[in-house]
């Protein structure tokens, strides 16, 4: 198992599942990219696919006839890559250029997931609960602590569903522990 001591090396974690396969449920993600930058904002991992499995043979003909084909993406930042540390400021403006990203990419929807290195502060649980758009859902995740947070928003509860944010989570606070 590997041992996962900074937020970055979770940014990796997720990676490696995520190529492994681990939302094929909800999205073929196909593209991996590392220090992506969107406007002001660099996000440390961008994903993106589609809604529409690639499939062998009948599921590939299911998937051509009955599955809608929407653009998605995934896009992950850490608090390391943020100057000093995270602040609501700063995931306001990640915020801001992930929906812009959306609309200039004519995605259909985006997760943003953001790590943090120390516990969720108040101000996070409450701006990701209380977060309601459609087209991107939000976490905030601590590497610290486990905990993880969900915007209320379909994409965002899918984020702790289909992703397993909080098993990758509960093996990270594992990893350090051990």
């Amino acid at each position: 198992m590997a041992t996962v001591s900074k937020t970055r090396d979770t940014v990796e974690l997720l990676e490696r599942w995520l190529i492994g396969g681990r939302a094929r449920w909800v999205a073929d993600l196909r593209e991996f990219f590392r220090g992506f930058r969107i406007r002001e904002t660099t996000f440390d991992l961008y994903v993106r696919g589609g809604t529409r499995n690639r499939g062998f043979l009948m599921s590939r003909f299911f998937a051509w006839s009955a599955l809608p084909d929407y653009h998605v993406a995934l896009l992950c930042i850490s608090s390391e890559s943020v100057r000093s540390r995270m602040t609501s400021e700063k995931l306001r403006k990640a915020i801001d250029d992930a929906l812009y990203h959306v609309g200039q990419e004519e995605l259909k929807w985006a997760w943003l997931i953001a790590f943090l290195d120390s516990e969720v502060p108040a101000w996070g649980v409450s701006l990701v609960s209380r977060y309601d758009r459609q087209e991107l859902g939000l976490s905030l995740a601590s590497t610290a602590t486990g905990q993880v947070v969900v915007s209320a928003n379909q994409i965002g509860r899918s984020i702790r569903k289909q992703l397993g944010l909080n098993k990758l989570m509960e093996r990270i606070v594992h990893d350090k522990a051990n």
